[in-house]
């Protein structure tokens, strides 16, 4: 037969005390009603009552604050402090279900990406570039390259000017990359547009072209033809979709904006 657990001994051990509790306060109560004379009318019922929260607190097997727990219930709750007592010491605390095994310790291992993405979630990209670990570092400087606005390719440059040379060096291989994808992707929207395409690719190639000068990848030497080409694909959406001449007129806008300030 299996053992019980510790603390059920304990309640167990501690009923009979606590009942003798009650019996004590049940006399004094009868002593109470049934007293005759202003003298002896509370005398009698107040000792059975400190003797009732002496015998509560007899438990020899449950824990000193245990003990003071019953002690205190029987002496400020006349006749009721001894079954509530009893009730505290039968329910199970939410510690005590089952003997549950210790936890093993966790297995050290390395961080993984998705595990970094997780902990860069809550940090800005900034504050995962200048004080992350080696791995949120890298976790960052890929998000940033997947996703090369004006914002990401500043905070790029930024790293490449920090004192820390592997971030220095892993920031520049990104941009030289994306600088890369870049001319690619320039080279093809220009011969796109020389061919005279469609409304849609007209668009798409403007805007493509545009967006880059917008993230102020480019090198000085590129803004030039990429605006101009730029210009030549929003020129031709207009021609041939007229009623988006307004909506048209405000990304060549931009455009003209942003090659002014480079």
């Amino acid at each position: 037969m299996a053992s019980e657990p510790p603390a059920t001994l304990t309640a167990k051990a501690s009923l009979l005390p606590l009942l003798l509790a009650t019996c004590l306060d049940g006399l004094a109560l009868a002593v109470a009603v049934s007293g005759r004379g202003p003298a002896w009318s509370w005398i009698a019922p107040a000792a059975l009552h400190l003797l009732a929260s002496a015998a509560a607190g007899l438990a020899t097997r449950a824990s000193r604050s245990q003990r003071a727990l019953m002690a205190a219930l029987t002496l400020t709750l006349p006749l009721l402090g001894a079954p509530v007592a009893m009730v505290a010491l039968r329910t199970r605390r939410r510690g005590e279900v089952g003997e549950m095994p210790a936890r093993e310790a966790l297995e050290r291992r390395s961080l993984t990406l998705a595990d970094v993405r997780r902990l860069t979630d809550g940090l800005s990209a900034s504050e995962s570039l200048m004080s992350g670990s080696t791995d949120e570092k890298t976790a960052t400087v890929r998000m940033l390259t997947r996703h090369p606005d004006v914002g990401s390719i500043a905070l790029l440059r930024r790293a490449v000017a920090t004192g820390d040379a592997d971030l220095a060096v892993e920031a520049a291989l990104a941009l030289e990359d994306l600088g890369a994808q870049l001319e690619v992707s320039a080279a093809a929207a220009h011969e796109e547009l020389d061919g005279n395409p469609e409304f849609e690719r007209a668009l798409a190639n403007a805007d493509l072209l545009a967006s880059a000068v917008h993230s102020g990848l480019p090198d000085v030497s590129l803004i030039a033809r990429l605006v101009a080409d730029a210009r030549r694909g929003y020129e031709r959406a207009a021609a041939l979709c007229p009623r988006l001449l307004g909506e048209i007129a405000g990304r060549r806008a931009r455009l003209e904006l942003d090659a002014q300030g480079t």
